[in-house]
């Protein structure tokens, strides 16, 4: 409450007055009095016709009214300075309030009369303030027709924020100082009303390590005065996560040292478990401008990666960066960005870079492409966020115009959040200034224009630029499924006001005078505009943007088969649809289907062998792809009329895709997981919305196109991370090892797979090993990384048939010739011996020779077969009586067995020195067959050289010496060695057959 006082004399000359009156009172006859009443009366501006009307007052009040000059109170009804409700009660008081005078107030709002009234001693007046902004309310007070006082009461009104359809989506938030000082709870809940009504839904504040961890412990107190209330709102925070002092950083305030890495991982941890409904954390501020060396690039690299482990939830977004933008210069923060991804692979971890590019329109546009092509060239598919941006702003000149325009730029480059700094200017003298609040609260324009911003965007889709007239850059929104345009002009231009809805940056509806709506520096909002603007504006895109990616990629292009068709054929059809009003879903379904099919086409190429680059161009090429597809998901946005969604399929993919890339860690599967996370996001998305009960009329279009959308992202990456399992196995495939390398063997033979921990048989009772008892084949089933595969194993060196020999029976003695056929695929050697001495043999040759032969046919696998067969030419049959010798004897021949053959009658005697022999004993060479007669023959048996009756190796012996010249034989040795009576000199024949007869072969 205001309170003035206007008093036309000094106070102590009131009070001298007072006691003079007082004095004349008492001493001065009524005569006097009288004429001093008048003469008070007419100081007192009281219209008195006569004496006696004089005497109706009392001489006090009139010493009253002369005491204390008239004082006038205006108070306000809220008493506040900022309003949210249009109704302002005015209530006046007047002190000293003379009954006989006329008082009246008038009231100007903003320089406009809108009141004058007679009032009274307490009077209340209601103004309605339909002006949302600052509004001065002037309050004149006259009395008797002449102005006696005058106050100003300037009010600022914020008209409440309006609930927008998907309004908690928006992505242009507020950068907040909560954490800077968060122990003025007053200012807390102060900020905290002006948020809600303003319509922001995002902050970025500081959860500072020297608030929550002071002496060697974690206190959240102070912190809790104010994270605890944004949340309670609804409002989303990202985190900055920095701010610690020597205690926690040492002498030179970096983290480069494992105890110190540790601290930091343990306050991420603390603060995330703490506030488990962060959105995301922003790893130090601006720490390209002290961490510069390579090695502080590797310890910040670190800093990311302990800080994903610290994190509570592994789905809260971990930003890299906020970076210093140099002017100009912008590749150098982009190289410095690059460095810290590929130190340590912390890539992988990151989910957001973001910078901070205080820039002129025209350089935001420069500094946006250069860093989505930077985080493209990385492999893309990491979101780009803008932490800080802004102009300065004040009362007077508050670049409203340009915080519209940059706001808008940052969406039309797809920046996927992007933080106004600041929500409250943070000096009392307002020196540094930035922020749509005054040090002491009070909005400025840019307030206004942000929350009409807000209203005009929040839950919207950016589609992209249209054509209204040359010198304006006019961009499209889809605004609860209609077309909106936010247009600015470079200097200035028209167009023809047509049935659309225009109204400047504060919401203020913009006249239709002359049929003309003429656009300036500052944004006007078009409504009401024409869909053909949609088609437009998604056509003008799609085209831009195809030719950046043939213009980066053409060689790759040219080295895949129809690539180059495929493009050409979408890009005939977004040019025909360029002046549609519409579009039917099925057509938009196809169109969209035919585009990420392109990227299907890449990966099977990329797998195929027939694209050589590697996995990160792969993925920048499809990040380069879903950049365009986020149009056909506009377009099907505003073309489908259906709710068809597509949750089974898309649910499968997401899990086949997260179960390959959980089940390989060891692989790092880091591009297809960072597909999947943005597939997973659109899949979330679009089941929110499908399960709000609010409607909209673009909420259809929304449910199918993210469904969509996500379908196509998950299946890139089940086909990108199964191309990762491919390319490991083909590296590293399962092996297989023999129990036996050799060409032929006749031993079983044990296959083993040789698969590792990653890998499990499902055939063959769980066993890698299979034991060939015979040639042939057996195929391992087996699983690796989740994927099934069969490994046949084949063995055709098993022989374990020996070689057969025909034509020659083993131990058979042949009297002519014989011709050993050796039969065998797998046939190694034939060996012959004749006579014990290896001779020259060809297989099938015929064999005539009189003699003893060996045949070992032996085949590849070590089998053998070994035969023993004998040539013996025909000899005499029976006894030979020659020159009183009877020959051809054979050994083991007992007497009887003698007696029989010779037909000897009872009257014979067969004498061995000097004794006859039994019939039961055994004859031997030597031996005298004495007749009756008295006739003696000398008994010879063949081969018994040594007279024992048998054919031993001793008698062969005797035979090989003689035959070597070794010894001489009497005429009784030699007629023993003719074994076969020919008569013949001695010599192999005879061996052949002693042997033979040793063997008992004849």
């Amino acid at each position: 409450m205001k309170v003035n006082n206007k008093k036309r004399k000094n106070v102590f000359i009131i009070i001298i007055i007072i006691v003079l009156l007082l004095s004349i009172i008492w001493i001065i006859p009524t005569k006097i009095i009288k004429s001093t009443n008048k003469e008070l009366a007419k100081r007192a501006n009281i219209n008195i016709n006569n004496s006696n009307s004089l005497l109706q007052y009392n001489i006090l009040d009139l010493i009253k009214l002369l005491s204390v000059d008239n004082t006038y109170i205006i108070e306000t009804n809220p008493e506040e300075e900022i309003i949210y409700q249009p109704t302002v009660k005015l209530l006046t008081k007047i002190k000293n309030y003379i009954e006989t005078s006329k008082y009246e107030i008038q009231i100007f709002l903003n320089d406009e009369e809108i009141l004058c009234s007679e009032i009274v001693n307490e009077s209340e007046k209601e103004i309605i303030i339909e002006k949302e902004g600052k509004n001065v309310i002037t309050c004149v007070i006259k009395k008797d027709n002449i102005e006696e006082y005058r106050e100003d009461k300037v009010i600022y009104y914020i008209k409440p924020y309006t609930h927008q359809f998907l309004e908690e989506y928006s992505n242009i938030g507020l950068s907040t100082h909560f954490g800077l000082n968060s122990s003025l709870k007053d200012d807390i809940d102060y900020s905290i009303e002006l948020l809600n009504a303003l319509g922001v839904q995002n902050i970025r504040d500081s959860i500072r390590w020297d608030k929550v961890y002071k002496n060697n412990k974690f206190n959240f107190e102070e912190t809790d005065n104010w994270i605890n209330k944004i949340n309670d709102s609804n409002i989303k925070i990202t985190a900055i996560l920095a701010g610690g002092t020597s205690e926690h950083l040492g002498d030179d305030w970096k983290i480069n040292n494992e105890e110190e890495l540790y601290k930091f991982q343990e306050y991420v941890a603390k603060v995330s478990e703490k506030y488990d409904y962060i959105d995301a954390y922003e790893i130090l501020n601006e720490p390209n401008g002290y961490m510069t060396t390579d090695e502080e690039k590797k310890w910040y690299s670190r800093i990311i990666n302990s800080s994903r482990d610290g994190i509570y939830s592994s789905r809260d977004d971990i930003i890299a960066g906020a970076l210093i933008v140099h002017y100009k210069n912008e590749q150098e923060s982009i190289d410095w960005m690059k460095d810290i991804s590929n130190y340590l692979n912390s890539y992988k971890n990151i989910n957001a870079y973001s910078y901070h590019p205080y820039a002129s329109l025209e350089d935001l546009k420069l500094i946006n492409n250069a860093y989505k092509i930077g985080v493209n060239n990385l492999g893309g598919f990491t979101r780009k966020y803008i932490t800080e941006y802004g102009k300065k702003t004040s009362n007077d000149n508050d670049c409203s115009d340009i915080t519209i325009q940059q706001s808008v730029i940052n969406q039309a480059n797809n920046v996927e959040l992007s933080i106004l700094y600041q929500f409250r200017t943070s000096s009392p003298n307002n020196n540094y200034d930035y922020g749509l609040l005054n040090y002491d609260y009070t909005p400025k324009p840019a307030y206004y224009a942000m929350k009409n911003y807000y209203e005009n965007t929040n839950g919207s889709e950016y589609i992209g630029i249209v054509n209204l007239a040359d010198g304006i850059e006019a961009h499209v929104y889809d605004k609860d499924g209609k077309p909106k345009i936010i247009a600015w002009a470079t200097n200035s231009a028209t167009v023809p006001y047509e049935d659309f809805i225009a109204s400047d940056i504060y919401g203020n509806e913009i006249e239709n005078i002359n049929g003309t709506l003429t656009i300036t520096t500052s944004p006007v909002y078009l409504d009401n505009v024409s869909t053909k603007y949609f088609y437009e504006a998604i056509s003008n895109t799609v085209l831009e943007k195809y030719s950046e990616f043939e213009e980066k990629y053409s060689t790759e292009i040219a080295s895949i088969n129809g690539m180059q068709e495929q493009i050409d054929k979408l890009k005939y059809y977004m040019t025909s649809i360029s002046n549609n009003t519409t579009e039917t879903q099925e057509n938009a379904i196809e169109m969209m289907s035919e585009h990420f099919a392109i990227g299907t086409t890449i990966l099977n190429a990329f797998n195929n062998g027939k694209l050589d680059i590697e996995y990160v161009q792969i993925s920048s090429m499809l990040d380069m792809l879903n950049d365009i597809g986020d149009s056909y998901e506009d377009l099907l946005t505003i073309s489908a009329t259906t709710r068809e969604a597509y949750y089974t399929e898309t649910q499968k993919l997401i899990d086949g895709a997260e179960k390959i890339i959980n089940d390989n860690e060891d692989i790092d599967i880091v591009y297809p997981a960072k597909i999947l996370d943005f597939a997973r996001e659109l899949h979330e998305k679009s089941e929110y919305i499908n399960g709000l009960e609010e409607e909209n009329d673009i909420k259809t279009g929304l449910i199918v196109s993210n469904s969509l959308h996500a379908y196509y992202l998950a299946d890139w990456a089940n086909d990108f991370a199964n191309i990762y399992i491919d390319k490991y196995i083909k590296e590293k495939p399962v092996t297989v090892s023999y129990s036996n390398i050799d060409e032929f063997t006749n031993q079983d033979i044990t296959v083993t797979l040789n698969i590792g921990t990653d890998s499990k048989i499902t055939n063959n009772n769980g066993q890698n090993t299979y034991t060939f008892t015979r040639n042939g084949a057996f195929t391992f089933e087996y699983e690796r990384r989740g994927q099934a595969f069969k490994e046949k194993v084949k063995v055709t060196s098993i022989d374990k048939d020996a070689p057969v020999i025909t034509g020659a029976v083993n131990g058979k003695i042949y009297t002519e010739s014989a011709t050993p056929v050796i039969q065998d695929e797998n046939l190694s050697s034939i060996e012959v011996l004749f006579n014990g001495i290896k001779i020259q043999y060809n297989n099938g040759t015929k064999l005539t020779q009189e003699g003893i032969y060996n045949i070992i046919a032996t085949d590849k696998a070590g089998n053998t077969t070994a035969i023993e067969m004998y040539i013996v030419e025909e000899g005499p049959d029976g006894y030979i009586v020659q020159n009183n010798y009877i020959l051809n004897v054979r050994q083991k021949t007992t007497v009887k067995q003698f007696a029989d053959e010779f037909n000897l009658s009872s009257e014979y005697s067969i004498i061995r020195n000097d004794t006859n022999l039994s019939n039961d004993n055994i004859i031997a060479t030597g031996d005298v067959l004495e007749l009756r007669n008295g006739a003696t023959y000398t008994i010879i048996v063949a081969g018994d050289i040594n007279c024992d009756g048998k054919v031993t190796t001793y008698d062969l012996s005797t035979l090989r010496r003689y035959i070597l010249n070794l010894r001489e034989f009497n005429e009784l040795e030699s007629l023993a060695a003719d074994i076969n009576v020919d008569g013949q000199e001695l010599g192999v024949k005879d061996y052949s057959r002693m042997r033979i007869e040793i063997l008992g072969r004849y």
